[in-house]
C-alpha cells in the first residue's frame, strides 16, 4: 500500500477516489437516461397497446412518487448517522 500511496504521490499512479467518481457519475447517468427518457416511449406504446394516455401516464407517475418515497430512506440515515463535528 505504501507503495501505491508513493507512485501516486510521484505522479506515476491514479489516485483511486477517481474511480469511485467516475463509477458514480456512470451509475447516474444511466439511472437518469431510464427515468427521464420515458416520454420518448410514451408515443409508440399509445400505437402498440391502444391503451389510454391516462394508463401510460399512471407508470410514469408511480415510478416518480415511489422514487420520491425511496430518497426519504437515506435522507432519515444520513440524518441519524452524521459523522460528528
Amino acid at each position: 500500500m505504501n507503495r501505491y500511496l508513493s507512485d501516486v504521490q510521484n505522479g506515476k499512479g491514479i489516485f483511486w477516489g477517481w474511480y469511485v467518481v467516475f463509477g458514480s457519475f456512470t451509475i447516474m447517468i444511466i439511472s437518469y437516461g431510464v427515468r427521464y427518457s420515458f416520454g420518448v416511449f410514451v408515443k409508440p406504446m399509445l400505437a402498440e397497446y391502444n391503451w389510454p394516455m391516462t394508463i401510460i401516464q399512471l407508470g410514469s407517475s408511480i415510478n416518480l412518487v415511489m422514487y420520491a418515497c425511496a430518497a426519504c430512506l437515506p435522507d432519515g440515515c444520513l440524518t441519524e448517522l452524521r459523522p460528528a463535528g
